[in-house]
């Protein structure tokens, strides 16, 4: 079962800033962030390597629908880039994403981009534990959100301190599944 920890218990313990829907007077400050950890019985570096390969993270993200690299990138490397197709109901959006720290079994690190602004951070950090891996996917917002964000956010996070965590707990149960389940099956050549 993924642990995770709310907006309103990260405030209460001081961790992170309230989330402020019209950020206009918060640029360069975080406004919200969410974390929640797994233990997967896969080794760090294998579970890496699918997170990695950000064209599978449809696999196990509740919300992305598609992804795929560009501008002649084709792996999770410092500056490399791709682009995330997201959908939450009837809202459809796509997100440019730019990788700022790839090493491999230890941690993946991409910001979403607007006009060339960093405005979201994903990380996921793989930490050796019980003969498997201790995954931890966290997200934060930086900065202004920019205004045509702004109705797309009224929209989807009314409830954002207790959306965001059930999506980031619901990515790493459904991550969990999909890894372990191609660590149980056997290679075809195996049978």
């Amino acid at each position: 079962m993924a642990r995770s920890q709310t907006c309103a218990e990260a405030r209460r313990r001081g961790n992170i800033a309230a989330f402020d829907p019209h950020p206009s007077s918060r640029e360069g400050m975080e406004m919200f962030e969410s974390q929640a950890s797994v233990q997967v019985a896969v080794p760090p570096d294998q579970l890496y390597a699918m997170v990695a390969d950000v064209t599978r993270i449809p696999e196990w993200s509740p919300e992305t629908v598609k992804t795929e690299w560009k501008e002649g990138s084709s792996r999770a490397e410092p500056g490399a880039h791709f682009v995330g197709r997201n959908k939450f109901g009837r809202i459809q959006w796509s997100m440019p994403c730019v990788i700022e720290s790839a090493e491999p079994g230890r941690e993946l690190t991409w910001s979403t981009l607007y006009r060339g602004r960093k405005i979201t951070r994903w990380t996921y950090r793989f930490e050796p534990r019980d003969g498997g891996t201790e995954v931890t996917e966290s997200y934060s917002e930086a900065g202004r959100i920019p205004q045509p964000f702004h109705a797309i956010y009224g929209l989807m996070f009314r409830r954002h301190d207790k959306w965001m965590p059930e999506n980031i707990k619901r990515s790493l149960e459904r991550l969990k599944e999909v890894a372990e389940s191609k660590v149980a099956a056997p290679a075809a050549g195996d049978r």
